[in-house]
């Protein structure tokens, strides 16, 4: 491997669903990369406290820069700005909530360089910084078409929740199609051959675009399992009150469901998928893990006075009320000043209408403008 000039690779770090662990994160990216870097720090309105730790940390580094912005970005926001600045051979984009252990960046460097590899993708674990439990080993992202006639994205995150050292022998560098939007690396060539990423897309359509866009290349994509990162999550990871606001926008019920329908028309899915009551639970389920010891409380005790189904009732009541909770707060967020970057929807504004089998609805001119219009703003 040729000696690594600090030209040669840029880091980016946007803000992904809250900011309690920028510090955790920023810490360890810059005691555990050894190899040289420029860095790109997309602040997205974090709290005071967390800016002012920012200035103070990465004041007076070398080939860095810190972006503050007084109102939110969305994540493909972010990384469309920051890559408008980068000049490097190799890009690294990564979210504010990864751990970073040793090694990682010089081994996603010398799989890039080695396998002539376009996007390489490491080994992403998930919980506190010490957590050796798999959240994605490499992956399968594609379109694929079902012996009905019916079209369905395939996603499939490889060893999910597996220990690594149960697996560890079928851990191998090799060429995937899926990654994650967690962290990875690609050559910025590469990246900006796509144009920009779409600033109306959710975390959970982005990730199967930016594969669709990278197949469509003809990208090569590796996974490096000697590169290994960390999904700060869980009980070592917990949410602080400064997180609801951007929390709430991130998992917004509206803006998730509205972009799970336009991908169903771009792609001319399942016309059911962008209702599905799998997904929208789920990102249901992820937004209420602020309130995860409370349902646990309400379990425990309904349990202890041997009536678990009324506290089976109760839990489902509450997660109705959330959801209501939700739309409102989110609906107020969004018609402020600091959200008015962001292309959520508001809950007036009406869903696509869904694509049809032996239909040409998402093709007509009524869908193709609402794709062209997710363009940046500044």
């Amino acid at each position: 491997m040729s000696e690594i000039d600090n030209t040669e690779i840029t880091v980016v770090m946007v803000s992904r669903e809250k900011f309690s662990q920028t510090q955790a994160s920023v810490e360890s990216l810059l005691t555990n990369t050894k190899m040289p870097f420029k860095f790109i720090y997309m602040d997205s309105k974090s709290p005071a406290s967390i800016a002012k730790w920012l200035r103070e940390k990465l004041e007076g580094r070398p080939d860095t820069t810190l972006l503050r912005y007084e109102y939110f970005l969305g994540i493909n926001h972010s990384r469309n700005i920051a890559l408008e600045q980068v000049t490097t051979k190799y890009v690294a984009i990564v979210e504010n909530d990864v751990y970073f252990h040793p090694g990682w960046l010089e081994e996603l460097y010398r799989c890039a360089e080695e396998e002539q590899a376009d996007v390489v993708s490491p080994l992403i674990n998930i919980g506190g910084p010490e957590s050796t439990v798999i959240h994605l080993a490499g992956g399968e992202t594609y379109l694929k078409d079902a012996p009905t006639g019916e079209r369905y994205f395939h996603h499939i995150s490889y060893f999910e929740d597996e220990e690594v050292a149960d697996i560890h022998s079928q851990l191998k560098r090799q060429p995937h199609t899926g990654i994650q939007l967690h962290c990875f690396m690609a050559r910025t060539a590469t990246l900006k051959a796509l144009s920009k990423f779409n600033n109306a897309e959710v975390e959970a359509t982005g990730t199967q675009e930016l594969c669709f866009s990278l197949q469509r290349l003809g990208a090569k994509i590796f996974f490096e399992p000697a590169s290994v990162v960390l999904y700060l999550w869980g009980k070592d990871a917990p949410l602080k009150l400064y997180d609801l606001p951007y929390w709430y926008l991130m998992w917004s019920e509206k803006w998730n469901h509205y972009q799970l329908r336009v991908a169903g028309n771009k792609y001319k899915v399942n016309k059911n998928w962008g209702g599905s009551r799998t997904e929208l639970w789920w990102f249901g389920y992820h937004r209420r893990v602020p309130f995860f010891p409370l349902i646990e409380a309400n379990r425990k005790l309904f349990k202890a006075i041997k009536l678990p189904f009324v506290g089976f009732l109760i839990e489902k009541a509450f997660e109705k009320v959330e959801v209501a909770f939700s739309y409102l707060f989110v609906e107020f967020l969004i018609q402020t000043n600091r959200s008015k970057q962001l292309m959520c929807p508001s809950i007036f504004q009406p869903y696509p209408k869904p694509w049809f089998k032996n239909s040409e609805e998402a093709e007509t001119p009524q869908v193709e403008a609402k794709l062209e219009t997710s363009s940046p703003t500044k």
